[in-house]
C-alpha cells in the first residue's frame, strides 16, 4: 500500500518508517484528513471513538485484514463493503 500524499515514507536517518499523523495540521483547522477530504467513492470516513459503539453497520473484521485485538486497532469496515466482497469470493 502506497499514500499518495507521501504521508509514510523510509526517513533514512532514523532508519524507521515515517507514519501517518492523520494530517494534525488540517485537523486543528477544523477539516479532514487529505486521503479523507479527497476520497470520492467515501470509502474512506473519519469518525469519532466515541460513536464507533453506537453504529451497527460497523464491523472489526474484512476478509483479507486480521484483527489483532492485542493492539487494539481502531479501524472499523462498513458492512456493505463487506457484503460485496464476500459475493465476488463466493
Amino acid at each position: 500500500m502506497v499514500c499518495p500524499y507521501d504521508v509514510i515514507v523510509w526517513m533514512e536517518d532514523k532508519k524507521t518508517v515515517g507514519k501517518c499523523n492523520m494530517c494534525c495540521d488540517r485537523l486543528d483547522r477544523g477539516e479532514e484528513p487529505a486521503c479523507v477530504a479527497t476520497c470520492f467513492s467515501g470509502a474512506l470516513q473519519l469518525i469519532t471513538t466515541d460513536s464507533i459503539d453506537q453504529r451497527d453497520d460497523l464491523e472489526n473484521e474484512m476478509i483479507g485484514f486480521e484483527h489483532h485485538k492485542d493492539v487494539k486497532p481502531r479501524i472499523r469496515f462498513v458492512k456493505k463493503f463487506k457484503s460485496v466482497l464476500q459475493t465476488e469470493s463466493e
